[in-house]
């Protein structure tokens, strides 16, 4: 006969079936919460890890110029993208701020396009004989579909720096004038599709995208290159303690009455900002080139004048691109600044035109009054001169003959003339951003 267990045995029985199964039932618990956070609190850490494997995969088929080791410096995703990125490393700081600026520029821009889910960024830097450093950015863009990243395109950015004052800049600065000619009678008619270059030591390269969105890279040895290159970077500096005024000339490219304009800026050592008119610039593509290789600025003052502000979706996105292309097709290089046509802008006018937006403070109406008098009056009389962005216009044979009372005054009176960015930079202290309205820096 088997012993009757007392109450009290029983009592403690039950106490540790209780206690072993309140454990099983937190280990439960604890078990279902690890399964839930992996598949589902922790999405963002599985995705970055996603990207950073596919990013691996393809850094051998990102064609950079003479590929270095490079590492996965960050790699991250917010609702809408995943973003890896690679650099070497560059010892040069404000190089690297530029760096990672224009990175974000380029999503930026790419997310307002709606263009990719996925954005993989490679940065070398080299630096030459000539007191420059090169920063190139390769990029490879895709959109993320059952985890397999699909409608892959490729594109290549290219800067260049100035080692002594850290600024950027442009080709005008490093080539002699016949640069061009030169370059076209080297690489050929395609040279006009090259997307970016650097300069390393003596030598030159340069990329081109071609329609299967393969980036490839031609390089010029120093031989080659001598004769067109500059012995050193021209470089000009604004002294921010100093007054400065900001010259501007709409609606050009002008004929005669600019080339008055060049010439007198060019004997004071001046400079100006001249926003052109894209239907304007066909037969007169050397106005275009002479300003930018006189260190003047310039700027996109849309196709064929119209009111922006009425102008379609479709209109506006005509009047500023196929206007950046031919002044880029004429010179080398794109506009740095934008001036919308009678001034009027709005907030979407500013944002798809991805430049600083240029205004002025001193109108001095030279296409009404055709009097060089009164315009030359307009400008020298102002109180607060200093700081100042003047409207003029180049097309005009009066606001030449006011331009040549002008310069001259000005420099008597110890005025820098500067270009817009110049002015914006030496007054802020920082380079003009995208899409901001500037007036005046008084």
């Amino acid at each position: 006969m088997t012993k009757r267990k007392t109450y009290n045995q029983r009592k403690r029985e039950q106490k540790i079936r209780r206690a072993i199964c309140a454990v099983i039932g937190i280990l439960l618990v604890f078990v279902a919460a690890i399964v839930v956070y992996v598949n589902f609190g922790n999405s963002d850490v599985r995705e970055q890890e996603g990207m950073s494997r596919y990013a691996r995969s393809q850094v051998s088929d990102i064609k950079v110029f003479r590929s270095r080791d490079t590492k996965l410096s960050k790699c991250y995703t917010d609702e809408h993208i995943g973003v890896a990125s690679y650099d070497d490393d560059c010892e040069y700081d404000y190089v690297n701020a530029q760096k990672d600026y224009y990175i974000d520029e380029l999503k930026k821009e790419l997310v307002e396009d709606g263009q990719y889910k996925v954005l993989l960024t490679n940065a070398v830097t080299c630096e030459s004989s000539r007191n420059t450093v090169s920063l190139l950015i390769t990029y490879q863009t895709g959109q993320l579909k059952n985890k397999e990243v699909t409608n892959i395109k490729r594109g290549v950015k290219g800067y260049i720096f100035n080692k002594k004052t850290q600024d950027s800049i442009g080709w005008h600065q490093l080539f002699k004038e016949n640069y061009q000619d030169e370059l076209k009678a080297t690489l050929g008619e395609g040279y006009t599709d090259y997307k970016a270059y650097v300069v390393d030591k003596e030598e030159l390269t340069y990329f081109f995208v071609d329609k299967k969105y393969n980036i490839t890279a031609s390089e010029i040895n120093a031989d080659k290159s001598s004769d067109w290159m500059r012995d050193k970077v021209l470089e000009r500096y604004v002294d921010p303690n100093k007054p400065m005024v900001a010259l501007t000339y709409d609606d050009g490219p002008g004929l005669k009455s600019e080339t008055r304009i060049h010439d007198v800026l060019e004997k004071y050592d001046g400079v100006a900002t001249f926003f052109y008119s894209g239907y304007m610039v066909k037969g007169k593509e050397y106005q275009i080139k002479r300003s930018l290789h006189n260190n003047c600025e310039i700027g996109s003052h849309t196709w064929n004048h119209p009111l922006l502000t009425r102008c379609s979706k479709k209109e506006l996105r005509k009047q500023l691109n196929k206007t950046n292309r031919v002044i880029e097709a004429a010179c080398g290089s794109g506009p740095t600044v934008f001036r919308p046509s009678y001034g009027a802008t709005n907030d979407k006018i500013n944002k798809k035109a991805a430049l600083p937006v240029i205004l002025w403070n001193i109108d001095t109406q030279d296409w009404k009054s055709k009097d060089a008098n009164k315009i030359y009056k307009k400008v020298v009389k102002n109180k607060k001169l200093d700081g100042s962005i003047v409207l003029m216009h180049s097309i005009y044979d009066s606001t030449a003959k006011a331009t040549e009372k002008i310069v001259p005054w000005l420099h008597e009176h110890g005025y820098q003339m500067v270009t817009v960015s110049e002015l914006i930079k030496a007054k802020t202290g920082k380079d003009p951003v995208k899409s901001k309205v500037y007036t005046d820096m008084r």
